[in-house]
């Protein structure tokens, strides 16, 4: 098989994530405070200023000032090299990584076209499902690894799901339902997504059933009325919908 992960260092993609997190901000954050968590991992006098610059382009030039400060002088030969090493360990391991998430969604792996996967100097890994998705420069082939998972897994969750459920439940409780299975590839399901809150409820329920099979899994999650907005829980769907036949889909 055909190397299907391609990883890459881009400045302009990382920069973009900054950009992306401290000032456009992602649609759904989950209950996650977006300036707290940040400030576990760069310097309040970085952050407010790029938060409140005038315009993007601002803000750019006050990240590469940021960066130009404290990379190391090797930084370019250090990553290059990373991205040598992730592109032969993911090819050596994509096939577990394939059947991992084959196993779990009792699906074909339908994404046989190149995905690309670039390194960001940011803590928050963004997804452009299905071509892209984010890991860290600084992780190490294991930590690849699992966010390799967790993306895949929200990439089958979309291939696969998407469509029988966006007519019953709204945009956000999807988003939310998609955050609390990446617990089944988690190496550490009891700290997986501990800072957003909106998801944790959903993801216990995931934990308890982890070994039913998904479709049992996503139902047992609906009928519990844990997916509510403004406390109001949703309708459930009953049983008809995972009875389905889904041979079609792959």
């Amino acid at each position: 098989m055909d190397n299907i992960f391609y990883v890459s260092y881009s400045y302009s993609q990382d920069l973009n994530n900054y950009i992306r997190q401290l000032r456009n901000n992602t649609k759904y954050q989950y209950g996650m405070d977006v300036l707290e968590m940040s400030k576990k991992y760069f310097p309040e006098e970085f952050l407010l200023p790029v938060i409140n610059a005038a315009s993007n382009t601002h803000a750019e030039s006050l990240v590469l000032n940021y960066w130009r400060k404290i990379r190391d002088k090797n930084f370019d030969d250090v990553v290059t090299k990373k991205v040598e090493e992730f592109n032969q360990f993911l090819y050596n391991n994509q096939s577990q990584i394939i059947n991992t998430l084959e196993d779990i969604y009792k699906n074909k792996f339908p994404f046989l076209n190149k995905i690309n996967i670039f390194l960001t100097t940011f803590y928050r890994c963004p997804y452009n499902y299905p071509n892209w998705f984010m890991s860290y420069v600084d992780c190490n082939n294991e930590k690849l690894k699992e966010v390799t998972l967790h993306e895949m897994n929200h990439f089958m969750f979309y291939y696969y799901w998407q469509k029988k459920l966006k007519t019953k439940i709204n945009e956000k409780q999807l988003e939310c339902l998609k955050e609390a299975l990446a617990v089944l590839t988690s190496s550490d399901p009891d700290n997986e997504n501990r800072y957003k809150p909106e998801v944790l409820p959903i993801q216990n329920i995931v934990k308890e059933n982890k070994d039913k099979p998904i479709r049992e899994v996503i139902n047992l999650v609906i009928k519990s009325g844990v997916l509510s907005d403004n406390g109001k829980s949703i309708i459930s769907l009953g049983d008809k919908l995972f009875k389905s036949d889904y041979s079609g889909l792959y």
